[in-house]
């Protein structure tokens, strides 16, 4: 029973550390909105903020997926869930992006810098996000 409750609290501090992640990607993009449209207008705004959410969005779903499963036993299917939620988030950042610039009224540059910056945010995000760690003897 306790050994249940710990993995329970690990596999929720994990999942917090992931979505605080994805939170950091959309706070990049906010502060690049709110700053270019300080000098450009709401429609660059709009542009920043839509580009950026082709990024965010397929990131907080492939957040969601992966911890579906966190049991130990069921490893192969983890790094499979990873791999196929990894390649599916990559398409789908592509595949809104390309929706956002073809059929809404946006600016190209604001919206690719947007894209850019949410990515970027991605790899930044763990200089922000406080990580912690699991040890594996919680386990025990």
């Amino acid at each position: 029973m306790q050994t249940e409750r710990k993995k329970t609290a690990a596999d929720q501090s994990v999942r917090s550390i992931a979505y605080r992640m994805v939170a950091v990607q959309a706070l990049f993009v906010l502060i690049l909105a709110v700053a270019w449209s300080f000098f450009s207008g709401v429609k660059t705004l709009y542009s920043v903020l839509l580009g950026g959410l082709a990024v965010v969005l397929p990131g907080f779903w492939f957040a969601r997926r992966l911890f579906k499963t966190t049991r130990p036993q069921a490893l192969r299917r983890i790094v499979l869930t990873f791999l196929l939620g990894e390649c599916v988030k990559l398409v789908m950042s592509a595949v809104l992006l390309v929706c956002v610039i073809r059929f809404l009224p946006v600016i190209l540059l604001p919206s690719i810098l947007g894209f850019v910056i949410a990515l970027l945010g991605f790899w930044f995000a763990p200089l922000f996000v406080k990580m912690d760690v699991i040890s594996e003897s919680r386990y025990e």
